[in-house]
C-alpha cells in the first residue's frame, strides 16, 4: 500500500493537491457511483453513520451529472 500511495504521489508532484485519507475517501465515493455501486453500500463502505455525511461527499458529483443532463 506504501508504495502505491509513493507511486501515486510521484505522479502527481507537479500538481498542487495534498494527498489525505480523506481526499481518498471522496475518490471512494465517487468512483464507486460512477461504477454504479448502491448508495447505502457506499455508506457502509465509508463507515457513515447517515447517509447525509456521504451525499456531502457526492454532492458536487451528482451536480455535474445533472448539469450534464440538462
Amino acid at each position: 500500500m506504501i508504495r502505491k500511495l509513493k507511486k501515486i504521489e510521484y505522479e502527481l508532484k507537479n500538481i498542487d493537491i495534498q494527498l489525505t485519507p480523506h481526499v481518498f475517501c471522496h475518490a471512494f465515493a465517487i468512483t464507486s457511483q460512477l461504477s454504479g455501486a448502491d448508495l447505502f453500500d457506499i455508506v457502509r463502505s465509508l463507515s457513515h453513520r447517515k447517509m447525509k455525511t456521504t451525499m456531502i461527499y457526492l454532492k458536487k458529483f451528482f451536480a455535474r451529472k445533472q448539469h450534464v443532463m440538462n
